[in-house]
């Protein structure tokens, strides 16, 4: 693909998502992370049992009422060489208020909504979540998101 901004559909993809989430009067948004939401984050995962930890490097987040990160996903955008077919590689999401928030059991959902916008105007052929944590996460996506198990051993 030819002269794509990618910054530019990362910002489309945050902009359309958090209207569609207005609009449905859902009472958080998507926004890139700053250095200091990375350390929110670290922190917050480090809260979590130590075989949950995950390393925090390029990603979005989806925040609270109190302008905090409430989950974050880790992406890529990945060109294949020799094919003109690029994808997004959700690399890891993670929920961080999973018992108090309208993101238990939906942050995947939720994320979805912009994955797809930037996949819609990066012209992704798919998207790809890689590494899922364990069989159960992998037969999850599968099974309620329609995702197809590539490998075939659910990686």
């Amino acid at each position: 693909m030819n002269d794509i901004n990618l910054r530019e559909i990362e910002h489309n993809a945050l902009e359309v998502s958090n209207l569609l989430f207005e609009k449905a009067g859902y009472n958080f948004r998507v926004s890139k992370l700053t250095i200091a939401d990375l350390d929110w984050c670290r922190a917050m995962s480090r809260q979590q049992p130590k075989n949950k930890w995950i390393p925090w490097e390029f990603c979005f987040k989806l925040l609270d009422l109190s302008n905090k990160p409430a989950a974050a996903c880790m992406c890529q955008y990945s060109k294949v060489i020799n094919a003109e077919q690029d994808y997004l590689d959700v690399e890891m999401i993670q929920n961080f208020a999973i018992k108090t928030s309208v993101l238990d059991g939906n942050t995947f959902r939720f994320a979805l909504y912009t994955l797809i916008f930037f996949m819609r105007d990066a012209r992704c052929h798919g998207i790809r979540v890689m590494s899922p944590i364990n069989s159960k996460v992998a037969d999850y996506y599968i099974n309620k998101y329609n995702f197809v198990d590539i490998l075939g051993s659910k990686e």
